[in-house]
């Protein structure tokens, strides 16, 4: 099982705001911990944390122009189900689900990127291992 909220939706969630990063993770942790197997959360330009058994990363882009916000979490999900679905890793899974964010945010509507486009951008993702 996994989820995907937003950081307000997590906020929401754990009834309090979570300002920092560490905070943040906290809460995503605790989640994990109750037995949801990969909390994925979308922290908007600072890209998304992801949470699994294997560890806690952050993974990011350089911020793209955004045509539309909406669709974005919706396509992060496509991305990690893309992933589970070829039966990529987990830092294949992590690039492929921000980098189709990252296309999402350049689209209006219900279009999707070119196959080439997104391999651009998960090849650019950038992942750091969180405490």
């Amino acid at each position: 099982m996994a989820i995907k909220p937003n950081r307000h939706e997590l906020e929401l969630w754990a009834g309090t705001l979570l300002p920092t990063l560490a905070e943040t993770v906290d809460v995503a942790r605790a989640i994990h911990a109750r037995g949801v197997a990969q909390v994925i959360v979308s922290l908007g330009e600072d890209g998304a944390l992801f949470v699994t058994a294997q560890g806690t990363w952050q993974a990011s882009l350089p911020p793209v122009r955004a045509a539309s916000t909406v669709g974005a979490g919706d396509a992060m999900v496509a991305g990690v189900l893309a992933g589970w679905h070829a039966g990529a890793g987990m830092e294949e899974t992590v690039r492929l689900s921000v980098a189709f964010a990252a296309c999402k945010l350049q689209r209006l509507g219900p279009h999707l990127p070119a196959q080439e486009q997104v391999r651009e951008r998960a090849a650019a993702v950038q992942m750091q291992r969180v405490a």
